[in-house]
C-alpha cells in the first residue's frame, strides 16, 4: 500500500500510506490527555 513514489537522480523512493496509523495515534493522545481532564457540560 503505497501513497506515492518519488523517482530522483539517486533513486526511487517509495512512501508509505500511513494516514490511518497516523491518525489512530493522534486520537491514542487526545483521547489521554482528554482523560485527565474533568468535563465541563
Amino acid at each position: 500500500e503505497f501513497a506515492s513514489i518519488t523517482v530522483d537522480p539517486v533513486g526511487v523512493s517509495m512512501h508509505h500510506d500511513n494516514l490511518a496509523a497516523d491518525k489512530d495515534g493522534l486520537y491514542r493522545i487526545i483521547g489521554r490527555h482528554m482523560a485527565k481532564k474533568p468535563l465541563w457540560l
